[in-house]
C-alpha cells in the first residue's frame, strides 16, 4: 500500500478543522473559555450522536479515572481520522492492527458500522467514530483498526501517531459528561481529544 506525503494545504485544513473542534470542546472544560466555538458542526442534523450511556449502565464518573491517577502519569495513543486527531488510553486498548483486506458488510446496520472482520479468532465490529459520536471527522482512507472494549469492537482510522506520556498537569478533564459521554477530556499540549473507550464500546454494542 502506497502512502503519499501530506501536503501543506492539507495540513492547513487540518489545523483549521482541529482548532474549531477543540474550541467547541474546550467550552465544556471550566478552565477554558474560547472566543470562537462551533465552526465545525459537532452534531450534524442527520446524525444521532452518542451523547450518553445506555440506561442500564452505571452513572458516569466525574472524577479522574483510577488508571490515570498514577504518579508517573499514563500513556495515550494518538490517531488520526481524516483531518482530526484523537487519543485513547493505552491501558484500555486491546491491540492496534492493519485493517484486513476482507471486511464483511452486514445489511440493515447503522450508518456508523463499517462492517465486521475476523481477528484473533473472533468477530470484530468496525465503527466509524465520527458518525458514531456525531463529530465531523470523516475517515478518508481507513488503514488501521484500534481494538478495544471486550475485544469485539474496533475503530477504523487513517493513521497512527505518537504514544504520549500524559502527566496530571497535561490533562483537562471534562466535567459535563452527560452532554458528551465519550469525552474524557483534552490533552492540552497535544491539542487532542481523549476518548472514553468504555463509553464508545458500549455505544457500539448497543448501536
Amino acid at each position: 500500500m502506497t502512502v503519499t506525503a501530506t501536503r501543506p494545504t492539507r495540513l492547513a485544513r487540518h489545523d483549521a478543522a482541529l482548532g474549531s473542534l477543540l474550541a467547541s470542546l474546550l467550552a465544556e472544560v471550566p478552565e477554558f473559555t474560547p472566543a470562537d466555538a462551533g465552526v465545525v458542526p459537532l452534531n450534524p442534523p442527520d446524525i444521532q450522536p452518542l451523547t450518553g450511556q445506555d440506561p442500564g449502565e452505571p452513572a458516569l464518573e466525574t472524577a479522574v479515572p483510577v488508571w490515570a491517577q498514577a504518579a508517573a502519569g499514563f500513556r495515550v495513543l494518538q490517531f488520526r481520522i481524516g483531518e482530526f486527531r484523537f487519543a485513547m488510553p493505552m491501558v484500555l486498548l486491546h491491540s492496534v492492527a492493519l485493517l484486513p483486506d476482507r471486511v464483511t458488510a452486514l445489511p440493515a446496520q447503522p450508518r456508523w458500522q463499517r462492517g465486521v472482520v475476523r481477528y484473533r479468532g473472533r468477530t470484530v465490529v468496525l465503527a466509524d467514530l465520527g458518525v458514531l459520536i456525531g463529530v465531523a471527522a470523516q475517515c478518508e482512507s481507513a488503514r488501521y483498526m484500534l481494538v478495544f472494549g471486550d475485544g469485539g469492537q474496533a475503530l477504523v482510522c487513517d493513521g497512527i501517531e505518537d504514544a504520549v506520556l500524559v502527566g496530571k498537569d497535561d490533562m483537562r478533564w471534562s466535567r459535563r459528561r452527560q452532554q458528551r459521554a465519550w469525552l474524557l477530556g483534552l490533552l492540552v499540549a497535544q491539542m487532542c481529544v481523549l476518548l472514553d473507550p468504555d463509553v464508545v464500546a458500549n455505544g457500539i454494542r448497543h448501536g
